[in-house]
């Protein structure tokens, strides 16, 4: 990984020498960058698109629909050692995603693809790679080099002959093939300078400029005495980095208390005055909070203070939390178009301590607040395709989303594909039960913080802490892992305090998670302990088992005593070897034999 990402700047210093060369040959040359923080990726110094096993970057705008990755483009391929120029086209557009669809194949097939001989095609469902070999990674500068000054050329021409018949303004025009704006060239250049400063300076995200250093983001301890049951509740030492912590505990233990809780306090919420008359003892607040530069800040609150009382924002430079009732979905239960309440502080905690429903944002209403002034679109524009990229990460089955200008405002269409079926083109209110609670959770959580962090584009670059009472809720096994590992790497700098009954999660779980258990028992009441436990290698059964869920027994009540357990790791194994059982079984009757008797 180190030396991927020193090819990662050493690239970088190339291209910037190129640009700024004293002959001013190739100060117009653009290129792309990668232009989201998702999975931290910026912030550890990998400025161009790819992933731990390639580097790709192109000298052209336009992306596949299906890869999100561009038409055209150079891919580092490290295990391979080779550079290859690839080349991608959809096979057809059945599916309405995209305008110029036969000029784009018109322009590979006809005026590109012609000028390479031995160029090899990797067939997928809906779309052709083809791909050139240029030569060994070891010579990369040269060949980098030799393509700018020959092939870029090329292809230039031939795109530029195309550049009429792809112009458009709508959300489409980023699969046309084109050539990269200046004005965007430069936003993305002046990100990466940036993030590179920070690199070089501190190895600490929080030196971000344009944070507010005044509001702490992240837990490193908290303690909560006398609020309703939880008589004491200490958590110290949460690891600097850790970005996850799962709470987990049998029903009425005391979970949901304790999120309401930290809710309150992170929020600086009124406590119910409920609260307040059925207990004896005030409750208290105190937490080791974690800000810019990684300075601590220490805050203790008795009760409703004054303080609190007055506060019209968090404690956090971004907040959000989520109760049980949130993926409820009413269609005529609707938020106002105004949507401030719900960035308020009593909006901000009314999903976590209500008992009722509670609805997310309103997606639909928050777009068409988005495009109330020509201020807001100007800004939403800039913000789109991270918020785009965003969702398509999150939301199983979600292959686009396309947001169209009309004279009403923005209207949004979905492409959802489930279970590799075709993609169908619906609107947000046509989209199922599960995909509409996912998009709408994940979008509310980007909503608010843009709200928080105003000068903020990128959502991985949101900061705060977001909490979340059963993060399994009505989500199958494995959009309960995926959704772990999605808004880890959308999120990858908020943290995430959840709840959950499941240890399905845990498998998407970053090595940097901490997991606290609750018990209640009647002589010390409710107690909260942070387990010292590597789930690396752990499978469900090993996980259910462990002191983190304390199942006494992950044995069927049917099981037949006198039967072996199948224990194998994938069910289709399971099934190979019950049938394989069963017709040693079976020819072993045949011959009579018996299953003591020596076969040998």
């Amino acid at each position: 990984m180190e030396e991927l990402r020193k090819l990662h700047e050493e690239l970088f210093i190339f291209l910037e020498d190129l640009r700024e060369s004293k002959n001013g040959e190739f100060k117009d040359l653009k290129y792309t960058f990668r232009k989201d923080n998702f999975g931290n990726k910026l912030e550890n110094g990998y400025w161009f698109l790819g992933d731990e096993k390639n580097l790709i970057i192109s000298f052209w705008r336009g992306d596949n629909v299906f890869t999100k990755r561009p038409n055209i483009s150079l891919n580092f391929e490290i295990e391979l050692e080779l550079i290859y120029l690839e080349i991608t086209v959809e096979k057809f557009n059945n599916y309405d995603l995209f305008a110029n669809n036969d000029n784009k194949f018109k322009l590979v097939h006809d005026y590109i693809l012609p000028n390479y001989r031995e160029i090899e095609s990797l067939n997928k469902e809906d779309f052709v790679i083809y791909r050139y070999r240029l030569g060994p990674i070891i010579h990369w500068k040269e060949i980098l080099f030799n393509f700018i000054n020959n092939d870029r050329i090329i292809i230039d021409v031939a795109i530029n002959s195309f550049q009429e018949l792809f112009e458009n303004k709508d959300e489409q025009s980023r699969y046309s093939i084109g050539q990269i704006d200046k004005d965007q060239f430069r936003r993305n250049l002046s990100k990466i300078k940036l993030y590179r400063e920070q690199l070089a300076e501190l190895n600490e995200y929080e030196n971000a400029s344009y944070y507010n250093k005044e509001k702490p983001f992240y837990l490193k301890s908290f303690e909560i005495k006398d609020y309703g049951y939880l008589d004491r509740i200490s958590i110290n030492n949460i690891p600097h980095d850790n970005r996850w912590i799962f709470i987990t505990g049998e029903n009425g233990s005391g979970k949901t208390s304790l999120l309401k809780a930290l809710a309150i306090f992170l929020g600086q919420g009124i406590i119910p005055s409920s609260h307040l008359r059925n207990f004896p003892k005030t409750p208290i607040f105190k937490a080791n909070l974690i800000g810019g530069k990684g300075e601590e800040k220490i805050i203790i609150r008795e009760g409703n203070d004054s303080e609190s009382r007055n506060a019209k924002r968090s404690l956090l430079r971004g907040f959000a939390a989520y109760g049980i009732h949130r993926t409820v979905i009413k269609s005529r239960l609707y938020l106002s178009k105004n949507i401030n309440h719900e960035l308020t502080k009593s909006g901000f905690l009314e999903s976590i301590l209500s008992d009722g429903i509670t609805p997310l944002i309103d997606f639909n209403k928050t777009i068409e607040e988005w495009s109330d002034s020509k201020y807001s679109l100007e800004k939403f524009n800039h913000r789109r395709e991270f918020f785009a990229k965003a969702l398509l990460r999150t939301v199983p089955g979600l292959v686009d989303i396309h947001f169209k200008e009309s004279r009403k405002g923005l209207t949004t269409d979905f492409f959802i594909r489930y279970n590799e079926g075709p993609v169908s083109k619906v609107s947000f209110d046509q989209l199922s039960s599960g995909t509409k609670s996912t998009l709408s959770f994940v979008s509310d959580i980007i909503i608010r913080f843009y709200k928080q962090q105003p000068e903020a584009y990128d959502p991985s670059e949101f900061r705060g802490i977001v909490i979340v009472d059963e993060i399994d809720l009505h989500l199958h096994p494995q959009g309960q892992k995926n959704l772990i590992l999605a808004l880890n790497e959308v999120f990858p700098n908020i943290q995430f305090i959840v709840s959950t009954h499941s240890p399905i999660p845990l498998l998407g779980a970053p090595k940097e998670s901490i997991f606290i258990t609750i018990e209640r028992d009647n002589k010390s009441g409710i107690n909260a302990t942070i387990l010292d436990i590597d789930i690396t290698n752990l499978l469900p059964n090993t996980l259910l088992s462990s002191p983190i869920f304390g199942f006494n027994s992950i044995i069927n009540v049917n099981h037949d005593y006198s039967q072996l357990l199948w224990t194998e790791n994938d069910y289709q194994e399971d099934v190979f070897y019950k049938i394989l059982d069963s017709k040693i079984k079976k020819r072993t009757l045949e011959l009579g034999l018996n299953n003591d008797q020596d076969n040998s």
